[in-house]
């Protein structure tokens, strides 16, 4: 069982195709469990994200320099999208940092069961032990906030969670993307990853 037989130039397999395609996606599976995978997967979601930022950029220097209409300055409304990739890619670079440090927390044939449900991004950092400040700390829980809802949904599952986003004295979009940048980079490079945001 399980050999192939030669027959002309055909290489015939005697295993049910059905076993072979199951033990295909087990190797998949086990393979999208590993650090490297959950960074592979941060990197894509942080390129998209950086491809939306020049978009939204260009028309926010736009906006800044003479105010214009909505319909001039379209791309304005994917700041949110931006936001929610960056999130996420954040989210799935913290995820292969505990899996590096927590590789129990990867179990055969499931996913892992992430502390705080997934997406608490500021749970994830503290699990993983990647220190942040306070001012991260706030940047972190806005991007959460779009992770959840706000890069998703018109409103949150309840009225409370409906309040302006948080911003410190100073704070803009483009710092909390700067710092996101840089919390990415600090991520990658606990991963043994050099990798900088765009």
């Amino acid at each position: 069982m399980g050999g192939t037989e030669q027959s002309g130039a055909f290489a015939v397999s005697d295993e049910n195709p059905a076993d072979r395609a199951r033990e295909f996606w087990s190797r998949q599976f086990k393979l999208a469990s590993t650090p490297f995978a959950w960074w592979l997967s941060a990197r894509r979601l942080m390129r998209a994200a950086g491809l939306l930022w020049v978009a939204f950029d260009a028309d926010l220097q736009k906006w800044s320099a003479q105010p214009a209409s909505a319909r001039e300055l379209e791309n304005l409304e994917v700041g949110v999208s931006c936001m929610m990739l960056t999130g996420f890619a954040l989210e799935n670079a913290v995820k292969g940092v505990l899996l590096k440090r927590r590789p129990e927390l990867a179990k055969k044939g499931r996913s892992p069961r992430w502390p705080g449900g997934g997406h608490d991004l500021p749970r994830l950092f503290e699990e993983a032990g990647v220190l942040i400040s306070e001012g991260e700390r706030d940047v972190v829980q806005r991007l959460a906030e779009f992770v959840t809802w706000r890069g998703r949904y018109p409103m949150p599952q309840r009225m409370e969670e409906m309040t302006l986003v948080h911003r410190p004295d100073g704070s803009t979009p483009m710092s909390d993307y700067r710092i996101a940048g840089e919390l990415f980079t600090r991520l990658c490079g606990l991963l043994n990853i050099r990798e900088t945001a765009k």
